[in-house]
Parts: C-alpha cells; sequence; structure tokens
C-alpha cells in the first residue's frame, strides 16, 4: 500500500498536483466530481432549524416548527438553550454552527460573566434566560407562557 502511494504522489506530482497529506491519496480516488462553491451559490454560510421532533412513549409526536411553541420551563427547551459549548466573544456568540443554530433558535440570552481578572478562586456562573423585552412583555409573556409573578426566569450552569 505504501508503495502504491509513493508512485501516486508521484504521478500527481508531475501534474503540479501537490499532495501535503499522502495517506488521503486513496480516498481521493474515489473521487468523480469536485465542486467549488466561491460565491456560496450553492451553499449557505449558517445553519436553519427546520423543526424540533419530541418523542413521547417511543413514538414521535407532530414537528413542532419553532421552539418558542414549547412551554419555557420544557426540559427540552432548556437542554436545548443550555446543552452546548457556545462562549461569547466580544459579545459575539461563537462555538458550532449547530450548537449556535439550536441556542438562537430558542431565542434566549446568555450572560456570561465579566473577566475582570480579580477573582481566580470564585466560580461565576454563566445565565441563559429567555429573551423578555420591555415593549413585548405581554406579547412574550404569552408567547413563552411564563407566569405573570415570574417573568425573570433563568438558568444558571457552571462548566470547569
Amino acid at each position: 500500500m505504501t508503495v502504491a502511494s509513493v508512485y501516486a504522489q508521484k504521478r500527481l506530482r508531475r501534474a503540479s498536483i501537490y499532495c501535503v497529506s499522502p495517506h488521503r491519496i486513496n480516498i481521493a480516488g474515489n473521487i468523480d466530481v469536485v465542486c467549488f462553491d466561491k460565491a456560496r451559490t450553492l451553499t449557505d454560510g449558517g445553519l436553519d432549524l427546520w423543526g424540533i421532533l419530541m418523542a413521547k412513549e417511543k413514538r414521535f409526536m407532530a414537528p413542532i416548527g419553532e421552539p418558542c411553541e414549547i412551554p419555557v420551563r420544557s426540559p427540552f427547551l432548556i437542554a436545548m438553550a443550555t446543552c452546548h459549548t457556545l462562549t461569547s466573544v466580544d459579545g459575539e456568540l461563537v462555538g458550532d454552527p449547530l450548537d449556535l443554530a439550536m441556542f438562537r433558535s430558542t431565542r434566549w440570552v446568555m450572560e456570561e460573566p465579566a473577566t475582570d481578572g480579580n477573582h481566580y478562586d470564585v466560580l461565576t456562573p454563566t445565565i441563559i434566560k429567555p429573551r423578555l423585552d420591555v415593549e413585548n412583555a405581554k406579547q412574550q409573556e404569552g408567547l413563552f407562557q411564563l407566569p405573570p409573578a415570574d417573568p425573570f426566569y433563568e438558568v444558571r450552569y457552571v462548566y470547569y
């Protein structure tokens, strides 16, 4: 196998094709078509959430189009909002594209503690909570099904 890879690499080099990972040559032998999407006319830059398929008693329920249709205290919605590896860099969420799409679809907000550098021994939790705009509080309250006495529901977690 190694001898064949060496000869294949030499033939590619003669055609001005330089392979920085020779063990990939065998994999490339199975490729019929290579398509470059420089102008992004074929692909989209991000991911969109189509819907949610929840299961109950080992069966899928009807698809839910938007996570905001799920009650805010639902363990499923809380998991969507908190089970990720996202972090905030200069006020912008960064991380895995799938995690970003999932978190953004919940319309929750993430507040990370300020990094002032003075408290190394104190773990300050990241706060994740439903977005509540002051102007749309009544609309949002109905949307997220929050009880009127508790508009500031939040989830805190600390990761090491």
